[in-house]
């Protein structure tokens, strides 16, 4: 699933979010639908709670694909955080995996799980 991550109207990260199906049958189909506090909703909903989370961090250039999905002009030359992360329960069985690509420019990124 494709979310587009906004900012005061500003599309500042494109976001790939998977599961696997067996944890989460009613995962929700919809970039829409899903919610910005992901964690909260599956223990709310599930009882899941996130006990690890594993990021691997890396930058690059901005694809055309990339451009597109942050509205971005063609010819910008813009560098990417992009974020491979996988969160597991407390059996350290993956519940969520994500890819987010960001923008760098005048964002950090910031993981805090409490």
């Amino acid at each position: 699933m494709l979310c587009q991550r906004m900012i005061e109207s500003r599309v500042v990260m494109v976001d790939r979010v998977t599961r696997p199906p067996a944890n989460v049958p009613d995962f929700l189909a919809q970039a829409a639908e899903v919610p910005v506090l992901v964690f909260k909703w599956l223990l709310e909903h599930h009882g899941l709670r996130i006990a690890a989370v594993r990021e691997r961090l890396a930058t690059r250039l901005a694809t055309p694909g990339d451009l597109r999905l942050l509205n971005l002009p063609e010819d910008d030359v813009g560098a990417l955080l992009d974020i491979d992360a996988v969160s597991c329960d407390s059996m350290n069985r993956p519940l969520v995996a994500t890819r987010p690509a960001a923008l760098t420019e005048d964002h950090c990124h910031i993981n805090e799980i409490r």
